[in-house]
């Protein structure tokens, strides 16, 4: 996976400023904190959760994770699975509610 950052020609140079890894298949989805100090991903490798030095990884749903959204001003987030189900997590605890 690439982060691209910065002014529209250095996006066309293929330069990256930080490549993440971690997961062990493709990447469905990703999204930034409301204050961009993380980054939740959504993979079928069943994790949802990595950053730059995985911080937590949420592990419940017994399908692929197909979606995953910070909810604004709280410290939790939701996750969306092909097991047809929606999970909220707490952040610190790494728990769904």
């Amino acid at each position: 996976m690439r982060i691209l950052f910065g002014p529209s020609k250095r996006q066309h140079d293929d330069t990256s400023l930080r490549t993440l890894v971690g997961h062990s298949d493709c990447i469905n989805s990703v999204v930034f904190s409301d204050d961009s100090k993380f980054l939740a991903s959504a993979s079928y490798n069943k994790t949802n959760a990595s950053s730059s030095e995985c911080w937590r990884t949420f592990v419940g749903h017994q399908d692929c994770v197909s979606g995953v959204i910070f909810i604004p001003s709280s410290n939790e987030l939701v996750s969306t699975s092909s097991d047809k189900t929606l999970k909220i997590w707490d952040i610190e605890s790494s728990e769904y509610i």
